[in-house]
């Protein structure tokens, strides 16, 4: 992910709509701030906004907002024109609650069942018919393995619980093949030095 971009909001009419992921407590400068943060709902890029900690108090109770409450909303932070030009008002507003995206349920990730292979795909491939191999084709090997070797029970359960959530979660979704593809490629590739 690296390094969020830390935005200034120097001048009046500065503005940007903040998916909130964090709001903490920074007193590591020389005032203290709170610093909200999340993705820029323009831009989608992880970004930091550091607004003094009085000021962000302060407009936060004006809108009946808690620290803890803010992940997961979209604030809006805005600076707006004062008497000294040089010292804009912050402005803190709750734009709504951020939205997570649906998930479409076709792409929902296979159970895992230790010792038995992922639900959705038989490991022998179909016998050959005389469309995909004919006569003279030499007949591909069935597939064969332990599948209750602790080894390939601990890849599968990786690229289950640890792959294929990451892939769903950019709304990838492997196919129950492609998993099994992981699974069997990883399982050869570590068998090579058994």
């Amino acid at each position: 992910m690296g390094t969020p971009n830390y935005v200034k909001l120097k001048n009046a009419g500065d503005a940007i709509v903040l998916h909130c992921e964090s709001a903490k407590v920074n007193t590591s400068g020389k005032w203290p701030t709170i610093d909200f943060m999340g993705k820029d709902a323009k831009t989608h890029q992880q970004v930091v906004v550091a607004v003094p900690q009085k000021s962000a108090e302060r407009q936060m109770e004006r809108i009946g907002l808690d620290l803890a409450e803010c992940p997961g909303m979209a604030i809006g932070i805005s600076r707006a024109a004062s008497d000294n030009p040089e010292k804009p008002y912050w402005n803190l507003a709750v734009v709504g609650e951020v939205e997570t995206p649906k998930r479409d349920p076709s792409r929902t990730m296979p159970e895992f069942i230790p010792g038995h292979p992922v639900q959705g795909f038989t490991p022998e491939p179909p016998p050959p018919d005389d469309a995909d191999a004919p006569m003279d084709a030499a007949v591909p090997k069935p597939i064969t393995g332990d599948f209750t070797d602790p080894l390939y029970l601990a890849i599968t359960r990786f690229v289950l619980e640890d792959v294929a959530p990451m892939y769903a979660s950019f709304d990838i979704g492997p196919t129950p093949e492609a998993i099994a593809s992981m699974v069997a490629t990883c399982y050869i590739n570590a068998n090579r030095g058994r």
